[in-house]
């Protein structure tokens, strides 16, 4: 990781993207996080359907909003999902840098 870093900065790679580290969870200090030529991807090895991907995202976009309101969303428009439906899914966690 120090020598990919050294080969961005030297302009001898245009970018990189990653999502396997030789730490993982990749360690909060690291350069990588703020490097801008750098971009991150979560290490999944899933099919992800269009379908799914935007009905989770209109999904957390209605909760973020509803909670820069102060609003929460009803319990009963969980229909029968098992996880909170007042907070966001997926969110990232920058302090334990994932």
């Amino acid at each position: 990781e120090v020598s990919l870093v050294k080969a961005l900065d030297a302009e001898w790679l245009s970018s990189a993207v990653l999502d396997v580290f030789e730490v993982e969870p990749l360690p909060s200090t690291s350069a990588l996080w703020h490097h801008p030529k750098v971009l991150m991807t979560p290490h999944i090895s899933a099919v992800s359907y269009a379908d799914d991907v935007a009905e989770l995202y209109a999904r957390n976009l209605l909760i973020y909003y509803a909670q820069g309101k102060g609003q929460q969303e009803e319990e009963e428009e969980n229909n029968g999902q098992d996880h909170d439906v007042t907070k966001l899914l997926y969110k990232i966690d920058w302090d334990k840098g994932y």
